[in-house]
């Protein structure tokens, strides 16, 4: 997400992880978002969901896994 405001913005919303220009939210969906940010007056600039692959998500069940051979 990003907002001229973002200091304040990541204060409010307590689950953000601050990337240069633009804050990480993991947890929160984006109408949470849209609705915690409208209600206190801060502006948004950019709010984008994005959501890992099926490939992504496969590696990150399976990380720990072993694998074997014979």
């Amino acid at each position: 997400m990003r907002s001229p405001r973002l200091a304040e913005v990541a204060e409010l919303i307590r689950v953000g992880e601050p990337h240069g220009d633009h804050l990480r939210v993991t947890g929160v969906t984006p109408l949470e978002i849209g609705t915690i940010t409208a209600r206190a007056g801060l502006p948004l600039e950019e709010l984008t969901l994005v959501q890992p692959s099926l490939e992504a998500a496969y590696m990150e069940l399976t990380k720990d896994s072993l694998e074997f051979t014979s």
